[in-house]
């Protein structure tokens, strides 16, 4: 009996997995142009040619924000209190400027794609909830106001710091 073989394009995968890698490493490296990076993902994750590609699931949205989620938790997983105290020591300030720029930009790379219409808001407030179990404030601050007013439902956005 002949098994039945699932098509996945994993060529397809790996080339929205590489564009996104690009687009967020240039991102986060060059905040003064994340909104224009974020149109350009909004872009592409809107346009039907990436929408659905060889009759997968897989879409260029889901890769992006994949992606994104990944390095949005490792990322704010890092934290000072990892580092054995010698090493500490000798980084701390280049570390906390280097933490407080990347944060800053990465919040406003995924306001701007919540913004642009890339990320829904499930994606939004998954990324609130995820910063509130680790009590980032500060960052839930950086991103709380640009998102606020652009969620539909007034209660989720309650409901998210609850």
């Amino acid at each position: 009996m002949a098994h039945t073989i699932i098509s996945i394009p994993l060529k397809t995968i790996y080339i929205f997995e590489n564009i996104v890698d690009i687009i967020y490493f240039r991102a986060l490296n060059r905040p003064d142009f994340t909104v224009l990076y974020a149109k350009l993902c909004a872009y592409m994750a809107n346009h039907v040619a990436f929408k659905k590609l060889h009759n997968s699931k897989i879409t260029f949205q889901k890769v992006l924000a994949q992606k994104i989620f990944d390095m949005f938790t490792s990322y704010y997983i890092r934290t000072p209190q990892n580092e054995t105290p010698s090493f500490f020591k000798n980084i701390l300030n280049s570390f906390h400027f280097q933490y407080y720029k990347r944060s800053l930009a990465h919040c406003k790379f995924i306001g701007e794609l919540f913004k642009q219409g890339a990320f829904t808001e499930k994606n939004i407030l998954s990324f609130i909830h995820e910063l509130m179990k680790i009590k980032l404030f500060e960052i839930i601050s950086t991103l709380s106001p640009q998102q606020r007013d652009d969620l539909e439902n007034e209660n989720e956005w309650q409901n998210a710091f609850m």
